[in-house]
């Protein structure tokens, strides 16, 4: 959300969304679109038309990301942007869409979310529309920018999808830009008639700045990948699907926290972030593509072991009744990544008896 310290409307000043450190965050790491003006006066021009919805898709490494927090970022004066990053490698789910669009739109209507609280699909949907009838009464533009529509794990997950929740109240001065790599099929969920079946959609083209940046990430994975304790740290990673905080990662791999810090912040740095969960962090691929190559090259066989390791560190906090140190890790492997022969099922939901959530996806080990 841009913040105007005028306020947004006829309401008080804007509380800064927390959400925006991720927008701040997402900006630092894609700096300005190199050779993107055209595109990004096709997005100026967007979100001041008539139209309500574009669908920008394009093939990894495009700019979608750097596009998208740009103009959530830094939009013309007369815009209002809200935008939500999905994201497999830092585990997306459609209750953290919701939680993070609410928290920037309830300041636009005067509001302040309840910390942890996820608002309902009718919650939210009534929170979009008092804050698109609050931002158009002040003259101004409302855009919602959701980008990485096809890294949304809804099937794996067993629940809607994100692209079912986007909104079907689109009157003017409302719109919505979605991005994705080439996705034939819009989600069987969205409601027929829902204006994300029938939006324009323009394809993206990669250019020199960002085929660049896929090489210098290709090299770099490449380099690490050939250092045994790189490499396994990447694995660990790459099979835990949602991320690892640096005591997890020294606990897998017996490399003291010292180590392990120096390695995440330094050595792979380029390759992974940090992500606050619930005041932990957790370091994940700093993007989706860097998740499936370091999962190609090393093997099937490597990933299995990988994935067993992972498996087997949870196995002694449930053994222990979730005790309250329990990393909240989501792991989302799925089949097309991880070989077994066992039941791929969503195979245990427990909480700690503090109430933190253990929640574990993956191959049936537990009933």
């Amino acid at each position: 959300m841009r913040l105007d310290p005028g306020g947004a409307g006829p309401s008080a000043p804007l509380r800064r969304s927390r959400y925006w450190s991720t927008i701040t965050k997402l900006r630092a790491r894609c700096p300005d679109p190199a050779d993107r003006d055209a595109e990004l006066g096709l997005l100026q021009e967007f979100a001041t038309s008539g139209t309500p919805y574009l669908w920008l898709v394009g093939e990894p490494w495009a700019s979608k990301t750097t596009l998208a927090a740009a103009f959530a970022g830094d939009p013309a004066p007369d815009v209002v942007t809200v935008a939500f990053f999905v994201s497999r490698s830092a585990g997306s789910r459609l209750a953290d869409y919701r939680a993070a669009l609410a928290d920037q739109l309830a300041p636009l209507v005067g509001e302040t979310p309840t910390p942890g609280v996820v608002p309902t699909a009718f919650d939210l949907d009534d929170l979009w529309q008092r804050a698109v009838e609050r931002v158009t009464a002040d003259g101004r533009h409302l855009m919602l920018i959701v980008d990485g529509l096809d890294e949304d794990d809804h099937l794996r997950h067993r629940e809607s999808s994100v692209a079912a929740q986007l909104p079907e109240y689109v009157p003017p001065g409302s719109h919505v830009l979605v991005t994705s790599r080439h996705f034939p099929e819009v989600p069987a969920d969205v409601p027929d008639g829902h204006p994300l079946r029938g939006c324009e959609r323009r394809t993206l083209a990669a250019n020199e700045a960002s085929r660049a940046s896929r090489n210098a990430a290709e090299r770099d994975l490449q380099q690490h990948l050939s250092d045994r304790t790189s490499r396994e740290v990447l694995g660990l990673l790459a099979a835990s699907g949602g991320g690892l905080a640096d005591e997890d990662i020294a606990r897998l791999t017996g490399l003291d926290l010292y180590d392990v810090r120096e390695l995440v912040e330094q050595t792979i740095a380029r390759l992974v972030e940090r992500r606050e969960d619930d005041g932990r962090g957790r370091y994940s691929f700093a993007h989706d593509l860097i998740r499936e190559t370091t999962t190609e090259r090393l093997g099937a066989e490597a990933m299995a072991g990988f994935w067993g390791r992972l498996l087997d560190w949870a196995e002694t906090y449930r053994t222990g009744g979730w005790p309250a140190d329990t990393p909240c890790t989501c792991w989302t492997g799925s089949r097309r990544r991880w070989p077994t022969t066992g039941t791929w099922t969503a195979c245990c939901g427990s909480t700690s008896p503090t109430g933190g959530a253990a929640c574990w996806s993956g191959p049936a080990r537990w009933s």
